[in-house]
């Protein structure tokens, strides 16, 4: 294996670091103290008693001995320098590193341009599936539905001609016992209006006076106007009889009747009536 030069010399640069440090490290660190000296003298049985002796003065302490200095780090011996390197086989060994380079650089592309066509189509495949799926249900399901709305449209047909039927049968029953009831009603109103007529005539006659020499056969048509509660609002003659004497004697003879009698069903009541009068019915009812 060959090194270059630049990473020769970061190799010696590394080691002089190191060993600085490790120099330094002593250098720093903490001197032991040395330990201190106790001076004592011993006394006499004669000196007790007698003052102390002036102490001597204190001997200096003899200079420390400086620490040895490190040796200098001895210089590493040159490396010899690797044999250089042809520049055509580098140029050449490069040129075959960017064409393999290249080379993967297409193969990865191709790989990857494959992968991303099959997921493509995949995806394609995929939702062309899903979309016939769908086409599929929601054509199902609208023919479900067309299949529902035309079973609810007959029910409703059907539904509507039942009712209908059942309508027009109610109202013919309706008609018919509404026809019969007219019928029934009607020939008791007309029997009770007859005898209500018979009533009225009777009470005209009453109060008719006829005329001095007047013939029979005289005909008179007047118009009653009756109110509710039989007074008379009105009359007139519709048709005379030719002899107005007559006429207004029958006219007297309604006026002097009121109110006249009611018929004895409400519904029998007729506000106009049109009654025809001649001089023997007047006398035979008048009697």
């Amino acid at each position: 294996m060959l090194f270059k030069p630049t990473q020769l010399l970061a190799a010696l640069l590394m080691h002089v670091l190191l060993l600085g440090l490790l120099l330094g490290g002593v250098q720093c660190s903490a001197k032991p103290k040395p330990p201190e000296v106790i001076e004592a003298s011993l006394l006499n049985p004669e000196q007790i008693g007698q003052p102390p002796p002036k102490p001597e003065p204190a001997k200096p302490e003899p200079p420390k001995p400086e620490p040895p200095k490190p040796e200098p780090p001895k210089p590493e011996p040159p490396k010899p320098e690797p044999p250089k390197e042809d520049p055509r086989k580098a140029e050449e060994a490069a040129r075959q590193k960017v064409e393999q380079a290249r080379l993967e650089n297409e193969r990865l592309l191709a790989q990857k341009a494959e992968a991303e066509a099959l997921r493509v189509k995949a995806e394609a495949e995929a939702l062309a599936k899903r979309e016939a799926e769908e086409l599929v249900r929601k054509t199902q399901e609208e023919e479900k539905q067309r299949k529902l709305a035309e079973e609810e449209r007959k029910r409703k047909e059907e539904e509507a001609k039942r009712l209908a039927e059942e309508k027009a049968r109610q109202d013919a029953l309706q008609k018919q016992l509404q026809a019969e009831e007219d019928a029934r009603v009607a020939k008791i109103i007309g029997a009770v209006q007859q005898t209500w007529q018979q009533q009225l005539s009777a009470a005209i006659a009453r109060n008719w006076r006829r005329p001095p020499g007047l013939p029979n056969g005289l005909r008179c048509k007047v118009e009653i106007e009756l109110l509710p509660n039989g007074m008379v609002r009105n009359v007139r003659v519709l048709r005379s009889s030719g002899v107005p004497a007559f006429d207004d004697s029958v006219v007297t003879a309604v006026l002097k009747s009121s109110p006249l009698p009611l018929p004895s069903d409400p519904r029998a009541f007729v506000a106009e009536l049109a009654p025809t009068f001649d001089p023997a019915l007047l006398e035979s009812l008048g009697r």
